[in-house]
């Protein structure tokens, strides 16, 4: 059955509608949802749609594998770009030193208040992160975290190793995913002794992340900064790099459900599915994070309560709510 919707991605070609069609109809796993996100994401510019063509991303595909490669290749070409310069922090003169994502014309800017905080759920970094006295890093990580006032020694041996861990072999301009601190901080108290006990796996939940303790419990990092810390460039008028997520500023994620251009940014799907209101999320250039920036270490140690397909289906119907768009995602998932 074809599926409908106003994204630009399916105009590039019969064959890629096609495509797209043909996974949904037929695809294993969580496939289908990609090959949905592609036909009702709204906010790629035809700019970017035809470098996504010009990619050979928009094609009659053999399968799901062979478009994430293509997608793959295009995010090489325009968004996980290699660092303009050796280490961050990023300054970025001109707008080929950022991923597409943030130059002119790319779509519509976010543009949150710089007294905003936002908060960032990672895994915890491993010794091929930061192949220099990992373990003394790891140690003073966890003490940091949440600590009123750390030691001196603790503060360096966390700034040194975030330096590595931003500035890796792995690291790019790919954008970074954020998430509100108001729309959390009743998870948390004023130390980590008065935090709600599962504050991990909720937030991994809340943001729609796809962290599972399969096989074993992950750790995780919570990064917490304001919008303010964040890079800004000249073509933007000096307004911080920080704008709405869409299918192309990242891998072809199943959890992910790009939102209507009627709101102002992104929003989660919520793992709980309790039909509450989805939070923002934010995509933002690279920032070099300091110890000041690390405000929790946790554990994630349980899936999320309800499975990927009935949270879509819960959260498009909150954002069809909050967006007054009644037809939203209703040619895609019915």
């Amino acid at each position: 059955m074809a599926m409908t919707g106003r994204g630009l991605l399916p105009t590039l070609s019969v064959a890629f509608a096609s495509f797209l069609d043909r996974v949904n109809d037929g695809a294993s796993g969580n496939d289908p949802l990609d090959a949905r996100n592609a036909v009702l994401d709204e906010r790629v510019t035809a700019a970017r749609a035809a470098d996504y063509a010009a990619s050979g991303a928009a094609e009659d595909h053999r399968d799901s594998a062979a478009w994430r490669d293509a997608h793959n290749r295009y995010l090489t070409r325009h968004v996980a770009l290699p660092w303009a310069n050796s280490l961050p922090p990023m300054s970025p003169r001109h707008d080929a030193e950022v991923a597409a994502t943030f130059r002119p014309g790319a779509g519509d800017d976010a543009g949150p208040s710089n007294d905003l905080l936002l908060l960032r759920m990672v895994r915890f970094p491993r010794s091929v992160d930061v192949p220099v006295n990992y373990s003394g890093f790891a140690a003073a990580l966890r003490r940091v975290a949440g600590a009123p006032s750390p030691v001196r020694a603790d503060i360096d041996t966390v700034n040194a190793g975030l330096h590595l861990w931003d500035s890796g072999r792995a690291s790019t301009l790919a954008p970074r995913w954020a998430g509100l601190w108001m729309e959390a901080r009743e998870l948390f108290g004023d130390d980590p002794g008065q935090d709600d006990p599962q504050w991990a796996n909720r937030l991994r939940s809340r943001l729609g992340l796809s962290h599972r303790p399969v096989p074993v419990p992950v750790e995780v990092v919570l990064f917490r900064y304001y919008v303010r810390d964040l890079p800004s460039a000249a073509w933007s008028g000096n307004r911080r790099l920080v704008t709405a997520p869409s299918l192309l500023d990242g891998w072809l994620y199943p959890y992910f459900c790009p939102a209507p251009p009627e709101l102002d940014t992104g929003r989660a799907v919520n793992l709980e599915a309790l039909g509450d209101a989805p939070n923002r999320e934010y995509l933002h250039a690279p920032i070099q994070h300091t110890a000041a920036n690390v405000f929790r270490v946790g554990t994630i140690d349980a899936d999320p309560p309800a499975e990927l397909s009935d949270a879509r289906r819960v959260h498009l119907d909150r954002v069809r709510a909050v967006s007054r768009r009644s037809d939203y995602g209703r040619g895609t998932d019915s």
